[in-house]
């Protein structure tokens, strides 16, 4: 008998086919769509076929037929073929800024991994904290936020803090499946993991969320722009994560980590070498141009570059690597999706949304219902639409028009979207979280830890809330 998980493929690939062909050659076009389309200057057909070529891709990425960046690749080549869309402008994704930041952070993250900079630092933090508990959880959880800005691959980070967080539990004797080692890895999630949406290099997320935004916006979100928005959130999660780790986690006993386990940790590493020494040096003025992007006037992507060629000058990464350290199916996917804003905008699709759905959120007529009403929806998308950077850029190009008219900017509206996206209800919404969990060495099981999902969404709609009156400051809202 043929499993559902096998027919899941072969039924979204045929039902997305369906759906395009549907809306290109057989479907009425909506009045309202007409006009919509006529006031941006195209026609009904074109954004019908624009809207069935978009739920052909959406309906591809949810089954898996092809791998993320095949079916953003086939969106585009449709967009070329049936939509005539000018090549250079289906195509111009890939000359947004965002494009080049993901390719030359990723480089400078790779020169900092390879030299052992990173997991010095992490060590080097952990020995500070109290070995206990307590200490261990507090550790993991700032100095994961402190690495968070340092590397955008959160599966980077997650296995070095999952790593951290395996020998602790060893050390302080937490046996498998208890409390405490439930916690210390929670704790090592949270911490180097989610995180990451605090800052603007934080993850391909982040990227994604600020290549998706109109130009207008992201010009004038620095890393330090990014951070101050996001440390009213930032601060609810951390005091929450902890006291949400102890509610759920904490063990009956607790033992100690004794401090020569911790010193030996990081005094492994011995004393820097010139090309851990040059790593750092890159790395630290690399984040005091981010820092200072728009007084500089340097754009984030032109530093990440220019560490990039230092990296590969000083030989700490050789010509070879650059085909291996770049997720380049990563940018070829993001090189699609990050266009889509454009592509709808063209055509008058974002219009015909906003005049849709826009009349819905009037009548709610509350700030915090409507964000309330947002999170929910994107809750419950993702159990549907599995890619992360999906959900984001689709949600983000259909939401952003509709609620820009209650004031609440494009900014705020990705932020949303990309802080409640990170969910792990289900073991097929987190790739990156099987891979973190398989780091404890079949300890502790998932189902054990989808209550700490929960925690998570609840204080995130807190962190989002409780941001408001500071994003009405910045004119955010």
């Amino acid at each position: 008998m043929v499993s559902v998980h096998r027919l899941k493929k072969p039924i979204s690939g045929i039902t997305g086919v369906v759906i395009c062909l549907l809306f290109i050659y057989i479907l009425k076009i909506p009045t309202s769509m007409e006009v919509a389309a006529i006031e941006a200057g195209s026609n009904g057909h074109v954004a019908m076929s624009v809207l069935g070529i978009t739920l052909l891709s959406i309906s591809w990425w949810i089954g898996g037929l092809v791998p993320d960046w095949l079916t953003s690749l086939v969106m585009m080549i449709l967009w070329v073929i049936v939509v005539n869309i000018p090549f250079p402008v289906a195509f111009s994704g890939f000359g947004v800024s965002s494009v080049w930041l993901i390719v030359g952070a990723f480089c400078l993250a790779a020169a900092i991994t390879k030299t052992g900079l990173f997991e010095r630092i992490a060590y080097l933090l952990i020995r500070i904290f109290s070995p206990t508990f307590s200490g261990q959880v507090l550790a993991l959880l700032l100095v994961g936020t402190i690495c968070s800005p340092l590397i955008p691959s959160v599966t980077v980070k997650a296995v070095l803090g999952v790593a951290i967080a395996y020998n602790i539990s060893n050390v302080m004797g937490y046996e498998a499946e208890s409390p405490g080692r439930y916690g210390i890895f929670m704790a090592s999630w949270f911490g180097f993991s989610l995180t990451a949406s605090a800052f603007k290099t934080g993850s391909i997320q982040g990227y994604t969320l600020l290549g998706a935004l109109p130009e207008e916006v992201s010009s004038n979100l620095s890393f330090l722009n990014w951070f101050v928005a996001m440390i009213p959130w930032l601060i609810i999660f951390l005091i929450a994560s902890y006291f949400a780790i102890h509610f759920l986690y904490k063990p009956k006993k607790e033992p100690t980590l004794k401090g020569k386990n911790i010193i030996q940790y990081s005094d492994k590493f011995g004393k820097m070498d010139r090309e851990e020494k040059i790593a750092a040096l890159i790395l630290s003025s690399t984040v005091v141009l981010w820092i200072f992007e728009t007084k500089l006037n340097i754009n984030a992507s032109i530093t990440a570059l220019i560490a990039t060629f230092f990296c590969f000058f000083f030989g700490i990464l050789e010509s070879k690597e650059i085909s291996t350290i770049v997720p380049w199916d990563l940018v070829i996917f993001l090189g699609g999706l990050l266009n889509l804003g454009n592509i709808f905008a063209m055509v008058g699709l974002d219009i015909w949304f906003q005049n849709i759905i826009g009349p819905f959120f009037a009548n709610l007529n509350n700030l915090y219902i409507i964000i309330l009403f947002v999170v929910i929806a994107v809750i419950l998308i993702r159990f549907v639409i599995v890619s992360q950077n999906a959900t984001i850029i689709v949600l983000l190009t259909i939401l952003s028009p509709i609620l820009r008219p209650f004031g609440i900017s494009p900014f705020i509206t990705g932020m949303i979207i990309y802080t409640v996206q990170a969910s792990w209800f289900v073991p097929y919404q987190s790739p990156v979280y099987l891979v973190v969990l398989v780091g404890m060495n079949n300890t502790i099981n998932f189902k054990n830890t989808v209550k700490a999902c929960f925690a998570y969404e609840i204080i995130n709609i807190i962190g989002i809330l409780a941001s408001i009156p500071l994003w009405k400051m910045l004119g955010y809202m």
